[in-house]
């Protein structure tokens, strides 16, 4: 079952657009960002509010209203979005709202047929006793089809220690896209460790980290684009055939 669909409407994509220049300063200074995550949990954990400066960094958040100034550049906006979700969007949502933009380029040149963020989709818990059939439902960051395969993409902002994530992002791109689904690890830590590196190798996952432009590059390169960036499109399929497929098969 789908619970979110992941397309992005009109209205949410203005609110993206309205967090853009947020998520492009996020972006570049993720490395004095990312070892705030944990404060930035506790500090909202006890009255929704953020409150933090250090290092000439400074981020506020209260009702909807968030500040945050690096180095003298400050950026103010109004969150209209439900509490929790702006705990989500600054210890990493921003980033996968930083790469959807960058894949807006390729949608925009149709090279890409299809673009979602944040779907969840549920499947059958085949280890739940009997009368207790609840689904799993997992969430795919971000997932695009270039006509012919679907790309399902994990954004990883903060450090990756456990290989559980990319077993997760392997099987669920194949039980929703097939075989023929490819996997893409966008990640801000480049430094895996051993094991996590033979996991991306033997899942057959594309691993792109630091230059994120790369991504559109990989993109172009893995579809056979020409240099006008056009692709071909005959007999297109978008998410939407797949999320039939897969309700027809779950």
């Amino acid at each position: 079952m789908i619970k979110q669909n992941g397309i992005i409407d009109e209205k949410s994509l203005e609110k993206i657009q309205e967090r853009k220049n947020l998520s492009n300063l996020l972006y570049e200074h993720r490395a004095r960002i990312i070892p705030f995550y944990k404060k930035i949990n506790n500090n909202y954990a006890k009255d929704k509010t953020i409150d933090i400066c250090e290092n000439n960094l400074k981020m506020f958040y209260r009702d909807h209203q968030v500040c945050v100034n690096i180095d003298g550049k400050e950026i103010k906006l109004r969150y209209s979005e439900d509490e929790d979700d702006f705990r989500k969007y600054i210890i990493g949502g921003w980033f996968e709202e930083y790469i959807y933009c960058e894949l807006l380029e390729l949608l925009d040149k149709q090279v890409i047929y299809d673009l979602r963020l944040n779907m969840i989709l549920g499947v059958e818990n085949t280890n739940a006793i009997q009368g207790d059939k609840h689904p799993i439902y997992t969430e795919l960051d971000i997932v695009f089809s270039d006509g012919k395969n679907l790309y399902v993409a994990e954004c990883k902002s903060g450090e990756l220690k456990n290989k559980g994530v990319l077993t997760a992002l392997s099987t669920n791109a194949q039980i929703f896209g097939g075989a023929n689904a490819k996997c893409i690890l966008i990640s801000i830590d480049g430094n895996l460790g051993k094991g996590i590196q033979e996991k991306v190798k033997i899942l057959n996952i594309k691993f792109i980290f630091k230059d994120f432009k790369k991504i559109l590059r990989i993109i172009l390169t893995t579809l056979g684009v020409d240099k006008l960036g056009r692709g071909c499109l005959a007999g297109a399929k978008p998410i939407c055939y797949w999320i039939l497929e897969f309700l027809r098969n779950n």
